[in-house]
Parts: structure tokens; C-alpha cells; sequence
């Protein structure tokens, strides 16, 4: 063989192995396994599902004023219909309308050091978890002030050891069957449920009890980490979003894989893939709200309106 050929050979393996490492690292094969079994055993069965599949990008990669970077943790609070942010370094927060603009900053307890999820439990009081201890966090965001305030902390025994920068990134409280459901990123990756807290008696020393959640599938969760996690109020169902995969998925709470959501450019009237989501919200209605990091808002929606919002 000619040098030209061996180099013409080096080469096409050289991009082989790089096509092929890609999807390995996304987990694009056991995705493409995965949805196409779920969607296939879900094909006869009638179920309330969200229909991730129809679901259109309204506001697309709109910079959040005045966060910089490390956008994190999202929630929907159904006391004041707008969305309440979190900062992850330095632990801050932030309320948005839901077109995503800053309403107002508001600053953290010194007790937070690695704010990652954030979840409206009623009222003023929000539950955030902590990466850095896996501990969470009560505190009181009241209307226009730019302070919340400590309430309690809870301390978790989630049955595996806590590795640093690998631990809490999603927290949802559950309302509707007083749950509080939380998502241990990776190493391992872990989808958790609380029952019974009382969120009258918040206490700092009192350990609550901690249910690991599993998929049917013997695949396990889709993606290769777990970013956020929020619950449809009517159902039940979990809504889990993967960061590293660009991977939105709803399961049924008996485990079942009722939909996905690609990130990804060309998916859902993507003009872009979202580069690194970490905040996940979702409103009564069913709009589904997304932040990004650096500072990327994102709006989805089952009905696309006639002029859709792109990089502004």
C-alpha cells in the first residue's frame, strides 16, 4: 500500500474512533435502544403522558441578565407563577418571569455552599439541595426581599457515599402525595424518594428515611447522569433530565418510559443544542421551563407560537 493510502486509512479510522467514542460517551446507542423499546411496549397501552415528542422550543438560548455563569437548580412556584433559580458558585438566587427575566437576585444562608436543585414547597418556602454535603436546605424567599431566610436543614442517609461534585443535583417536592423526590448526579446515579416529611416541623437534626426509585428497564435510566428531576402533578410521573446526554425523559412512577425530549440541534425546533442543561421546572399547565449553563433560558411548549423567540 502507497504512503497516500496508509494515510487515507489512518485517517478514516482515526474519525471512526472518534464517531464511535462520541456515542459511547452521549450513550446514544442504549438511548436509541432504549426509546424505541419504551415507545414500542407503550404503543398499545392508553396512558396520561406529557408527549415529550411534541413539544416546541419557544425561547431558545436567552441569557439571563445579570448571571454570569453556573446556572443551576430551576422551580416553578404555583404561590407567585413565576420561576425561582438558583446559582450554584457562589450560591445564589434569582426570581424570573417566565420569559425568563431576572424579577429580582436574591442572596443565600452562608450555610450553602454548592446550591445545585431548588424546589417551591409552599408559601415562601423553598427546600434547595447542597452538593457539597448532600443536605437540604429550608429557607423563606418572602416577596421583594433579596435575602432568604434559614429555616432548617435536613441531613440524608441516601444508603451510598457522598463524592464530592458527584452528589444532589435535582430536588422536587410533591405536594400532591407529600414526597420530596431528589437526583444523585452520577457515581452513583440515583433517583430518590422521601415520604412523610413534615413540612410544618422542619428539624435539623432529623434524619429522614431515603426509597431508591428504578426504571423497569434492566438498562436502567437513560443518559449518563441525572441533572434535575420534576413531578406532573396530575399523574405522577417523573420527569428526569440528563445533562451529559442533552436527554429530557418522563417515566411513569411504576417505572415506565413514557416519552423523550432530545436537546440536541434540529430536535424540538432546536436552533442549537442546549449546551449544558441543569434546571428543570414545569408548570400547572405543562410549559416546560429550562436553564443552562452558563446562563441559557429555555421555554418548550406543545404549541409553537407565531413568532418564536430565538437567541435574545
Amino acid at each position: 500500500m502507497s504512503n497516500s493510502g496508509q494515510k487515507l486509512l489512518l485517517l478514516v479510522g482515526a474519525i471512526a474512533l472518534v464517531v464511535a467514542g462520541t456515542a459511547v460517551y452521549y450513550d446514544w446507542p442504549r438511548i436509541a435502544f432504549h426509546v424505541v423499546a419504551g415507545h414500542k411496549a407503550g404503543a398499545s397501552r392508553n396512558r396520561a403522558e406529557l408527549g415529550l415528542r411534541d413539544y416546541r422550543a419557544e425561547i431558545q438560548g436567552r441569557p439571563i441578565a445579570g448571571i454570569d455563569s453556573n446556572a443551576s437548580g430551576l422551580t416553578w412556584s404555583f404561590s407567585t407563577g413565576t420561576l425561582f433559580m438558583v446559582v450554584n458558585h457562589p450560591p445564589a438566587a434569582a426570581e424570573l418571569d417566565t420569559d425568563g427575566r431576572v424579577l429580582r437576585h436574591i442572596s443565600l444562608p452562608p450555610a450553602l455552599k454548592d446550591a445545585e436543585g431548588i424546589s417551591h414547597v409552599r408559601g415562601n418556602l423553598f427546600v434547595i439541595a447542597d452538593e457539597a454535603d448532600n443536605r437540604l436546605h429550608w429557607v423563606t424567599m418572602a416577596p421583594g426581599e433579596a435575602a432568604a431566610v434559614a429555616v432548617a436543614e435536613t441531613r440524608l442517609d441516601a444508603g451510598f457515599h457522598h463524592r464530592r461534585n458527584s452528589g444532589f443535583e435535582g430536588i422536587e417536592w410533591d405536594p400532591v402525595r407529600n414526597q420530596l423526590w431528589l437526583v444523585n448526579e452520577k457515581r452513583p446515579r440515583r433517583v430518590l424518594r422521601i415520604d412523610g416529611l413534615d413540612t410544618e416541623r422542619l428539624h435539623a437534626k432529623t434524619a429522614a428515611p431515603v426509597q431508591a426509585w428504578q426504571p423497569l428497564s434492566w438498562l436502567g435510566t437513560l443518559g449518563r447522569d441525572l441533572a434535575s428531576v420534576a413531578v406532573v402533578a396530575s399523574t405522577g410521573h417523573l420527569l428526569l433530565l440528563s445533562e451529559v446526554s442533552g436527554l429530557l425523559m418522563e417515566y411513569s412512577r411504576q417505572g415506565e418510559l413514557l416519552g423523550t425530549l432530545a436537546l440536541w440541534r434540529g430536535s424540538g425546533g432546536l436552533k442549537e443544542t442546549v449546551p449544558q442543561p441543569e434546571g428543570l421546572a414545569l408548570s400547572p399547565e405543562g410549559t416546560i421551563y429550562m436553564v443552562s449553563e452558563p446562563n441559557l433560558f429555555y421555554r418548550f411548549s406543545k404549541k409553537m407560537p407565531e413568532n418564536s423567540s430565538g437567541h435574545t
